[in-house]
């Protein structure tokens, strides 16, 4: 899924995710439905210069691995503008790993220099 569009980005807490994207390999931005979270990922990653965001809109059906990696996979050739090892893999008439499902996924997010991993609407998949 293509990034979001935003209509009120929320300037100070994007500033404030920009700068734990600079300090962390990990961030999360918690807070209650309706407050803005993904119009504040939406500015974040429209102001975002260095990195490129790799945007995965998460829902309850991708409450499965392979399911999940598909999605994220899509978004990777999306941002690449081709197949990825992971496309490859999942497609495969071969069975697999999980372990070769996730080092297929850092292989592919590393070839897209300093992509930033983006996963939005993460609470579907407690």
């Amino acid at each position: 899924m293509p990034i979001p569009t935003s209509s009120a980005p929320n300037v100070p807490v994007a500033t404030r995710v920009a700068a734990a994207v600079d300090r962390a390999p990990f961030v999360l931005l918690v807070a209650p439905a309706g407050s803005g979270k993904t119009t504040t990922l939406t500015a974040w990653s429209v102001a975002e210069t260095r990195r490129t965001p790799v945007w995965v809109r998460l829902d309850a059906q991708d409450d499965d691995v392979h399911t999940l990696s598909l999605a994220i996979g899509a978004a990777i050739s999306r941002v690449s503008g081709g197949a990825t090892r992971t496309d490859q893999l999942l497609r495969s008439p071969t069975a697999f790993e999980v372990s070769q499902v996730v080092a297929a996924l850092a292989l592919d997010l590393d070839a897209l220099g300093d992509a930033v991993l983006v996963l939005d609407d993460l609470h579907h998949l407690c």
